[in-house]
């Protein structure tokens, strides 16, 4: 699952934009197509622009505004915020155990967790070993129903530093479905556009004019296209069974609170290999 669109490196591709005109003389929808990338761009009489792009299997969106400034137009991309790296859902199933089902960690191979009170550096244990698994994996951590409901996520971010986030499973909960996504690029791209008898031109830094596309008219249901576009970037409030497998929805749980602390994680002993998909605790030690 990707709750957040990875587009920046495809984006930083597309040279600097520079424009005049009104309102009416703007807006529109801009096929910017080439062999190998299709993109389309709208620009909205209320100011808001989508970009969308395709390269292969990879598909990028880009939300933001608008303005003019002088005989140009600037485009600022909108940026997504979000209160965790990891997105937790919790929910009730009828299992004896606590169970927590880890999806597409496997390729994040920083990640620790631990179950705990309180939060203990010696403690935290990778998922996996750094560098042993490159692939996605869907793995399940069960635990005892009266085990704690506290448990911890850290990343590394730096040499000897993690950052550390908590959480805690309502009583009644016993399920946990855990995501990590990908942060945002923390500097949104500004582009400009000039555009001339309906067409939108790209400048590079040498003063440079390319052809992006032809001015058409926006489709009809432009406003419920980005509106779909914008619910696509965000994380759902809720997982449905056909997410989970469990009866009824679970809801977002949001992180107790985060912290950036000095410490390595000393454990060899990863909860998954390449190879694992569940594993079983029965004693506060192996949660």
């Amino acid at each position: 699952m990707r709750f957040l669109c990875r587009f920046i490196g495809a984006i930083m591709c597309i040279p600097s934009f520079s424009a005049f005109g009104q309102t009416d003389s703007i807006a529109g929808a801009y096929n910017g197509s080439k062999p190998e990338l299709a993109s389309q761009l709208y620009l909205t009489p209320h100011h808001e622009f989508a970009l969308s792009m395709s390269y292969g299997a990879i598909d990028n969106l880009i939300l933001g505004t608008w303005e003019a400034q002088g005989k140009k137009i600037v485009l600022k991309q909108h940026m997504p915020t979000s209160q965790s790296c990891f997105l937790v859902y919790e929910g009730k199933s009828e299992k004896p155990d606590v169970t927590f089902t880890f999806n597409e960690f496997g390729q994040n191979t920083n990640i620790a967790f631990r179950i705990l009170d309180h939060y203990q550096p010696d403690s935290m244990q990778y998922l996996y070993l750094p560098g042993e698994s490159s692939l996605s994996h869907r793995n399940t951590i069960k635990a005892p129903f009266n085990s704690p409901r506290t448990f911890y996520l850290s990343r590394t971010i730096g040499p000897n530093k993690q950052e550390v986030y908590a959480f805690k499973l309502n009583t009644e909960c016993n399920e946990a479905f855990l995501y990590y996504q990908d942060e945002p690029v923390s500097t949104p791209f500004n582009l400009t556009a000039e555009i001339s008898d309906g067409k939108l031109y790209t400048i590079d830094d040498s003063g440079q004019k390319t052809l992006f596309g032809y001015r058409e008219a926006l489709p009809d249901n432009y406003k419920e296209q980005i509106q779909k576009a914008k619910k696509s970037l965000e994380a759902p409030d809720t997982l449905g069974s056909d997410v989970t497998g469990i009866t009824g929805q679970i809801q977002q749980l949001l992180p107790l609170h985060k912290f950036i602390i000095n410490a390595l994680v000393k454990s060899k002993n990863p909860y998954f290999k390449g190879t694992d998909e569940e594993i079983e605790t029965s004693s506060p030690s192996e949660w």
